[in-house]
């Protein structure tokens, strides 16, 4: 086949609507078959997620009984088992003084009014959680797929959206419903769209709209406008126009879009939720400073390449870091190997063509994961904001590549290079499925239960269904292993007690200490219902740990558990037991 023959052919082919629309069907049935049809087996939600829908769940129970917020927040019942039972957890990740729900009703106006149509809808349950993630992951997949079509055309937004469904480190989190990181990825998307078309225009309506996506971001999360704003000013200063007094109106101007717009949605929440603005801005600085103010995280004291060679690591080898959710995922890598090799060629091709939309993706790229690697930050969920722009770049690699071999000596190569990169796209989707419906789903170590929460779901199910909440005292193990705030999640349509087994009881705790204490609480419960996790947590050197039950079992010998919970084959990592209220002594009449 000569140049010209082969030219044609793949002219054709790229314009051929049937050879697209089966390309389409194919990246729709790997969207069903990974993201939509199971998409209510999300069983690794965690209480970062959830927070923020039981925010709305209780503001909207606070307005159902005519009461204000805040009031709300101060009296109710099962609060005060929180703030007495677990004071650090409930004020963990809120400013000082200020109960964690109540601290996101007021931090995040965005993220709240994100999560009240679907709390709206399904209430406060798993089903909202995963309805709102996969909504907003629908939503980037458009907003991306957008910006691939109008950058470089139909072929380049279908693969981008390929490549990011291949991902398995986006298959987790879109799972795990972090509620705040698919809205931020989709401003982050909207903003390098508004880039792209600024680059290409000049004009400053899309300048100003990703300003105001700016201001809108940062009341969803202070890491992702942290994020977004080096983006926009090296955009504004590599595309923009030459004259240094244009540049800095620009810039000036974006400035003032992204204020009014951050004002705009805290004046409108404040108003709604019967406070000023000021009080809003007060809680979001204190937290922001307060983050800061944590601490770094361990081996900070890395040198610069040691800190760019573990981001590098984590993404592209091992995605194994100081997120939970790939705690039994080590030496696999967060994208795959083919999605990997067509980025760095794509990375090639944009160096080389230097067009608009390739500066937009390189600037978001390379500053979103520069900053990870500098600050030494890198977790996988912030490494969301610059994924979509991994995908745009391995398009641009596969069609990059196509086209150069296309042209040069070894063109007959082209139709079999497009056709292995579909059926390593094929290979890559399948060990995605297999890593995460397989390995990560049913295949992990008996701490993996300390580290995430999977399994709490269906314990606190069969406390529902089991234990009426009047006369049951909740006993949970530890406050990592049980976290309050995923406890009042699963159960908030039922006003359980309950208390922390690790306030009360260590590992010298005798037999008669617990016997002691539970009569004392079957005075006012019918029963006491224990959660145990059978991982140990504490010092193996000293031999105390916080939530050693096993003087529960010292003080009831041969007592069996009611209900456990277990991977496949791996021992139970869950168990329930019942204690019921002594029974009365009959007394015989004397004769």
């Amino acid at each position: 086949m000569d140049k010209k023959r082969l030219h044609l052919f793949l002219t054709r082919s790229a314009a051929s609507p049937w050879l697209f629309g089966a390309a389409v069907v194919v990246a729709l049935a790997a969207l069903v078959i990974l993201y939509l049809a199971p998409v209510f087996s999300m069983d690794d939600i965690s209480p970062e997620t959830v927070q923020e829908f039981l925010a709305v769940g209780h503001v909207m129970l606070a307005s159902e009984k005519g009461v204000h917020p805040d009031e709300y927040f101060a009296c109710d019942p099962y609060w005060d088992d929180v703030k007495r039972e677990s004071p650090r957890e409930a004020y963990m990740t809120a400013p000082k003084g200020m109960f964690v729900w109540e601290f996101f009703a007021k931090l995040s106006p965005l993220r709240f009014c994100c999560s009240w149509p679907f709390v709206k809808f399904a209430g406060v349950s798993k089903q909202a959680v995963a309805l709102h993630s996969v909504s907003f992951m629908l939503a980037v997949l458009v907003m991306l797929a957008a910006l691939g079509f109008k950058a470089y055309g139909r072929w380049h937004a279908l693969l981008a959206v390929l490549f990011l469904l291949s991902s398995l480190s986006w298959l987790i989190h879109v799972k795990s419903g972090y509620q705040v990181w698919m809205p931020s990825v989709f401003l982050m998307c909207g903003i390098a769209f508004c880039l792209y078309l600024y680059a290409s225009t000049l004009r400053r309506a899309p300048l100003l709209t990703a300003g105001a996506l700016l201001g809108f971001l940062s009341t969803s999360a202070w890491i992702s406008a942290t994020l977004a704003v080096p983006v926009i000013f090296l955009s504004v200063v590599l595309l923009g126009p030459r004259s240094i007094k244009r540049m800095v109106a620009d810039l000036a101007l974006t400035g003032a879009a992204t204020l009014c717009a951050n004002f705009a949605i805290y004046a409108v929440h404040a108003a709604w939720y019967g406070c000023s603005p000021a009080d809003l801005y007060h809680v979001t600085y204190k937290a922001m400073t307060e983050r800061w103010t944590q601490g770094s995280v361990p081996a900070v004291q890395l040198p610069l390449s040691g800190r760019l060679a573990y981001a590098f690591r984590n993404m592209f080898v091992d995605m194994r870091s100081f997120d939970h959710l790939d705690k039994c995922l080590e030496g696999t890598p967060a994208i795959s190997w083919l999605f990997t090799g067509c980025l760095f060629l794509g990375v090639l091709c944009a160096i080389k063509d230097r067009s608009a939309g390739d500066i937009v993706l390189l600037v978001w790229a390379f500053t979103v994961f520069g900053i990870l690697g500098v600050l030494y930050l890198f977790q996988h969920r912030y490494a969301l904001m610059g994924l979509p722009a991994l995908a745009l770049l391995g398009a641009r690699g596969v069609m990059g590549a196509a086209q150069d071999l296309a042209r040069s000596k070894f063109r007959l190569v082209a139709p079999a290079f497009i056709l292995a990169t579909g059926l390593m796209l094929a290979v890559a989707f399948f060990t995605t499925y297999r890593d995460y419906y397989d390995t990560f789903t049913h295949h992990k170590r008996p701490d993996f239960e300390v580290d995430r929460l999977r399994g709490h779901f269906k314990t606190l199910e069969w406390l529902k269904a089991n234990c009426q909440p009047e006369d049951t005292l909740t006993v949970m193990s530890d406050p990592i292993m049980f976290h309050d705030t995923m406890f009042e999640f699963y159960t908030f349509d039922q006003l359980y007690r309950y208390a922390f087994w690790c306030n009360r009881f260590k590992t010298d705790t005798t037999p008669k200490q617990v016997l002691a204490w539970e009569r004392e609480q079957l005075k006012t419960y019918k029963r006491i219902v224990y959660m145990f996790s059978s991982q140990l947590l504490g010092d193996p050197r000293t031999g105390r740990y916080s939530n050693d039950w096993r003087p529960f079992l010292a003080a009831h010998p041969g007592i069996k558990p009611v209900f456990t919970y277990r991977y496949k084959k791996d021992r139970p990592a869950i168990l329930v037991f019942t204690v019921p209220p002594p029974a009365p002594r009959i007394r015989f009449p004397e004769t």
